[in-house]
Parts: C-alpha cells; sequence; structure tokens
C-alpha cells in the first residue's frame, strides 16, 4: 500500500509508483470518482497514449525529426 498525505492547502502529491502506473506527469489531468466509500484515481489523457514514440528523437537536429516523421506519415507538406 502506498501512502500520500494533504497538505495545509489541500494538495496531495501523487507517489512515484502511482504516477507510474498510471503513466502520468506534470500536466496531466486525473480523474477522481467516489465508489462504493473509495476514491479511484484515473488518468485522464489515455488517448494521447497511443502517440508516444510517434516522433524518433535522438541527438540528431529535433526539426529534421519532425519532418521526418510527418514524411512517414504521408503528411510532408503540413
Amino acid at each position: 500500500m502506498v501512502r500520500s498525505r494533504i497538505t495545509s492547502k489541500n494538495q496531495v502529491t501523487l507517489p512515484r509508483e502511482i504516477r507510474e502506473q498510471l503513466k502520468v506527469g506534470p500536466s496531466d489531468e486525473l480523474i477522481w470518482e467516489f465508489r462504493e466509500g473509495k476514491a479511484v484515481v484515473s488518468a485522464a489523457n489515455r488517448r494521447l497514449y497511443r502517440h508516444v514514440g510517434i516522433i524518433d528523437v535522438g541527438p540528431r537536429d529535433v526539426v529534421a525529426d519532425v519532418k521526418e516523421a510527418r514524411r512517414r506519415r504521408g503528411l510532408a507538406g503540413v
């Protein structure tokens, strides 16, 4: 079981184990629901995860990588 504490400003730090399981990070949104006396938290941005890795960036030029990704997807003129 993972625990966290509510601050004086009513904020909660999401423990690393939970962030990793939900695959969330800064600026991601969470959905909080109350079911059968328990709080249930889920990631609101799951639909975006299908795009992870779509652009292969590395030590090369990022602009060139974006252009290459667009070319591969048939969006060269966009």
